[in-house]
């Protein structure tokens, strides 16, 4: 997980604070080119691919 509400994960605005950047490019980076992997209960329960549709 990049970032997220998961125990652990970072905050974008942790990350750009590493990377000496703003909230927004972490955003905007994340293209479609990503797999999202939707998680529930600790379980994934849906996955998107834009690059496979």
């Amino acid at each position: 997980i990049l970032f997220g509400h998961v125990e652990n994960a970072p905050t974008t605005a942790e990350l750009a604070a590493l990377l000496n950047t703003g909230n927004i490019d972490i955003h905007s980076t994340v293209g479609r080119r990503v797999p999202r992997v939707y998680i529930k209960d600790g379980k994934a329960v849906a996955m998107t691919d834009y690059l496979m549709d």
